[in-house]
């Protein structure tokens, strides 16, 4: 996979990093409970101790502070499979992370595939990222296919009015549908050449 195509799929999760971020007061994790609850209730319980026993490897790995934990999902709707769960917090206060995940319910492994978006804003109040980075670790090259695609169709369906969204997807009125449900739309333009390496990092300056 070249260059080009890396840049590309960088910047459709630092567009929807940008999109989705917002600000927490949460401090640094105490514990998991709390983050379990949450995503088992848009997910199962076995997903979001799988999307926690990533989380805690990622801590080990790095031996970073985290703080403003926050956790949402991707749903899809043509097809028959669960959400993406997607969390995103801060590690050493000023680097914004965003993970999506993909968890894999045939698979025996305790844990499950994941990309991430990190970056330093340009300058205070958000918008466009100074630095940042993609790094990927997946049990299967398609998943991160899929993942990349979920973090698009989302990133399309949130410039569309707020009452597109909630006519086509929540099918109630908007008093009844959280404006956390975020939700993706089927088939957009993503790159054909997809990497063949299940665990990579890359960084753009």
């Amino acid at each position: 996979m070249g260059l080009e195509t890396l840049i590309f799929l960088a910047k459709v999760l630092g567009q929807l990093h940008v999109q989705i971020s917002a600000p927490s007061k949460q401090g640094p994790i105490q514990d998991f409970d709390e983050l379990r609850k949450t995503i088992a209730s848009y997910t199962s319980e076995e997903v979001a101790n799988r999307v926690i026993q990533c989380l805690k490897w990622h801590m080990l790995a790095t031996k970073v502070s985290i703080t403003g934990l926050r956790a949402s999902v991707i749903y899809p709707i043509l097809d028959d499979r669960s959400p993406w769960p997607v969390l995103q917090w801060v590690e050493g206060g000023n680097v914004e992370v965003m993970a999506i995940f993909e968890i894999d319910g045939s698979s025996d492994v305790p844990f499950g595939s994941w990309v991430m978006h990190r970056g330093i804003r340009a300058g205070a109040g958000g918008g466009a990222w100074a630095h940042c980075a993609i790094s990927w670790s997946v049990m299967n090259i398609d998943h991160l296919r899929d993942m990349f695609r979920a973090a698009q169709h989302l990133s399309g369906v949130l410039t569309w009015p707020s009452t597109d969204i909630y006519k086509l997807y929540c099918e109630r009125s908007s008093e009844d549908c959280s404006q956390e449900e975020y939700v993706s739309f089927h088939d957009q333009t993503y790159p054909v050449a997809w990497p063949d390496n299940q665990t990579s990092y890359f960084t753009i300056f």
